[in-house]
């Protein structure tokens, strides 16, 4: 198609401000794995959703909670080519970047973004002004042959060696991770795995679920 040249940023939409995968974080997500799959090679989304309601129809509320908009926040500072979020359309009822209880998380992962930018993300740049290649990777782009690889659609690439599995649901400080082959270490832990299995990936807020390969050892630094 002719779009992609036509776009120099792919912005992923307005989700709701909910985890779910029909339109919350994990619809952000799918929508940068698939435009990265069709052409458009960097992507942003509004960190925390945007769209929000109260008492719709007299009972439904939809609030940003400061835990999905940490979550949220962690995850674009490795996926997304910008950083930033949205006050939302109504955001009077929810979480905001200017808020205390999520301020010091957001200035945290705007920090790491940009030292990702410098470190990584700028030779990614190029790279994909040079070939097409995306910024936030699906896995199937550098696992073809590994069939669990393939159907993965929770956790991306950064790069070939780096890889992130945000957390994606509420109240939890850890989540399953699937390692393709080659030996993986925790960035935060430093614990090692081996490829080739699922495994339960420690990730309290500030310490996401993220893995390098040998060849990327230097984000231990970077973080």
């Amino acid at each position: 198609g002719q779009s992609p040249k036509h776009t120099t940023l792919m912005w992923m939409g307005d989700q709701l401000v909910t985890w779910n995968h029909y339109d919350g974080m994990q619809s952000a997500l799918h929508g940068m794995l698939s435009s990265g799959m069709s052409g458009f090679s960097l992507g942003h989304s509004d960190i925390g959703g945007y769209t929000m309601v109260e008492r719709f129809n007299g009972y439904y509320t939809l609030k940003r909670s400061p835990e999905l908009f940490m979550r949220w926040g962690e995850m674009s500072a490795f996926s997304d080519s910008m950083f930033r979020s949205h006050e939302g359309c109504r955001p009077d009822i929810s979480t905001q970047a200017v808020h205390d209880i999520v301020s010091g998380h957001f200035a945290k992962m705007a920090t790491l973004h940009k030292r990702l930018f410098t470190a990584i993300k700028k030779d990614l740049m190029i790279e994909a002004e040079n070939t097409g290649a995306p910024l936030a990777r699906h896995l199937f782009l550098h696992y073809p042959n590994d069939p669990v690889a393939r159907k993965v659609t929770s956790q991306f690439m950064l790069g070939k060696e780096i890889l992130v599995c945000p957390v994606l649901e509420p109240s939890v400080n850890s989540r399953k991770c699937y390692l393709p082959k080659g030996q993986w270490t925790h960035v935060f832990t430093e614990e090692t795995f081996q490829g080739g299995q699922e495994i339960e990936c420690q990730a309290p807020i500030g310490k996401p679920c993220v893995l390098h390969l040998p060849g990327a050892s230097n984000i231990a630094t970077i973080v």
